[in-house]
């Protein structure tokens, strides 16, 4: 298990650097998956008819 020390930042900024590097190491597991990252395969759209 690692551990990742963030920077001392504004209260308001800290929810973003806790994310960030959660999201830039699922781009290589999905690849490794071999899944495509960023494609949606169980979604569908919302509206059909306007």
């Amino acid at each position: 298990m690692y551990t990742l020390f963030l920077a001392n930042v504004a209260k308001g900024l800290l929810p973003v650097l806790e994310i960030l590097p959660i999201q830039l190491m699922m781009v290589p597991m999905a690849i490794a998956r071999g899944f495509e990252p960023a494609k949606f395969l169980n979604g569908s759209k919302g509206t059909v008819i306007e």
